[in-house]
């Protein structure tokens, strides 16, 4: 009788002992579940303070025929931006003279034409020229294509360090066909420059007298500059040339 009772104290002291650790192996999972929980539930909120790409860029009204006396350039202003960051009050102006005639060594006409950017800076002592682009096409016998591309000039601040990357696209070629035309992509970030080089894309439907079909360009070699860009640049110069890289022909 006494060997009965002590199997059976047993037998209840070690259930007992199985369903306390399955006890604590039911409440790990749960414990687990709200660390994922409240981890995930912080991730999602910003820090106070915490900016858009955009936020620390104060863009401001751009009006070229208001421009203050210390600006130069050579040509007609297309367009241009203004803003505010870390580097004081800047001007973007993108500008293209006309169409130039004169002779070739052979008597021909040809027609030469610029594209001229410029960003002024101002940090207390007036605006100073920090950096110019200039492009042209020279002597061109054919049709010239150097123009800037509607609405591309941009402006952000994609590594937010409150210094404004200006990101604008522009055609240069001498053609006298319907085929891509030079394309160039160049962000600038206070004066350091990063550039796509390529071609437009084209693509045109047959029609009744015979054209075919074209459908080309588009492509773009990466400047070695990107190499060492901030992170986000090269993306959002890819996008930005896929936005804005077709031509169509009236």
């Amino acid at each position: 009788m006494k060997k009965l009772l002590i199997i059976l104290i047993l037998g209840i002291f070690l259930i007992s002992c199985g369903k306390k650790d399955e006890d604590m192996r039911t409440k790990k999972p749960d414990t687990k579940e709200q660390v994922t929980t409240e981890s995930k539930a912080d991730s999602s909120e910003k820090p106070s303070g915490q900016s858009e790409s955009n936020a620390d860029i104060d863009e401001l009204p751009f009006d070229k025929n208001n421009l203050p006396a210390e600006i130069k350039y050579n040509g007609n202003i297309i367009t241009g931006k203004r803003w505010k960051d870390s580097n004081g009050e800047n001007i973007t102006i993108i500008c293209t003279t006309k169409d130039k005639e004169s002779k070739d060594k052979y008597g021909e006409t040809v027609l030469t034409k610029e594209i001229n950017a410029y960003n002024y800076a101002n940090t207390g002592g007036g605006f100073k020229q920090l950096w110019k682009m200039y492009d042209f096409v020279n002597e061109c016998p054919f049709d010239i294509s150097l123009e800037y591309k509607e609405k591309s000039l941009s402006l952000t601040d994609i590594d937010k360090d409150e210094i404004a990357e200006i990101t604008f696209m522009y055609t240069n070629d001498c053609r006298s066909d319907v085929s891509p035309s030079g394309l160039k992509l160049l962000m600038y970030e206070g004066k350091t420059k990063y550039a796509l080089r390529g071609v437009t894309r084209i693509d045109l439907k047959g029609d009744e007298e015979g054209y075919a079909e074209i459908h080309e360009g588009g492509t773009y070699e990466i400047d070695k500059s990107f190499k060492s860009a901030p992170a986000g640049f090269l993306d959002f110069a890819k996008t930005h040339w896929q936005k804005y890289m077709q031509e169509k022909f009236e």
